[in-house]
């Protein structure tokens, strides 16, 4: 049994596909690059951070982790 597609039809799934993954591939690297931008911050002074701004009440954005 052999199937047939329309070539356009090819082209526009693949067209997709390759689209897909070269945004993926650069949202992974703009995460990268943003966690090599941020500053360290050593955990004493995160705490004295935190002890003179308290956290905040309700939730004030999104975080997501990720493996790098």
């Amino acid at each position: 049994m052999q199937s047939t597609i329309d070539i356009n039809e090819l082209k526009k799934i693949i067209q997709q596909s390759v689209k897909e993954s070269v945004k993926e591939s650069i949202e992974i690297e703009m995460m990268k690059l943003r966690s090599e931008l941020l500053e360290y911050i050593p955990d004493e002074e995160q705490k004295e951070i935190e002890g003179t701004y308290h956290k905040p009440e309700k939730d004030v954005g999104n975080s997501v982790e990720a493996d790098l």
